[in-house]
């Protein structure tokens, strides 16, 4: 649903939906008219058909707290990474 120009929280949802895409890894698209969707949707599909999951296993014990920063970079310039998170907060 979309939220109108004139909605008193409108910058403040989008800013929302900004830093959830941000922790998460994610982007978010903010179309401005009924016919951008179907473009989004087929970028999108585009995306996920060449996308890859990486996981790895950290080398200090899980009972350490505290953020976990990881950096995801290419070994060639031939990738190009386009969504990653941060990192993470070990449960």
């Amino acid at each position: 649903m979309a939220i109108p120009e004139d909605h008193p929280n409108r910058t403040e949802a989008r800013l929302r939906m900004e830093q959830l895409a941000e922790a998460t890894g994610g982007r978010v698209a903010f179309p401005q008219a009924l016919e951008e969707i179907v473009p989004l949707y087929e970028r999108i599909g585009r995306e996920l058909s060449i996308a890859y999951t990486l996981t790895y296993t950290p080398t200090r014990p899980w009972t350490t707290s505290g953020f976990r920063k990881i950096d995801v970079l290419p070994r060639t310039g031939d990738v190009r990474i386009t969504q990653s998170r941060s990192g993470y907060l070990p449960r």
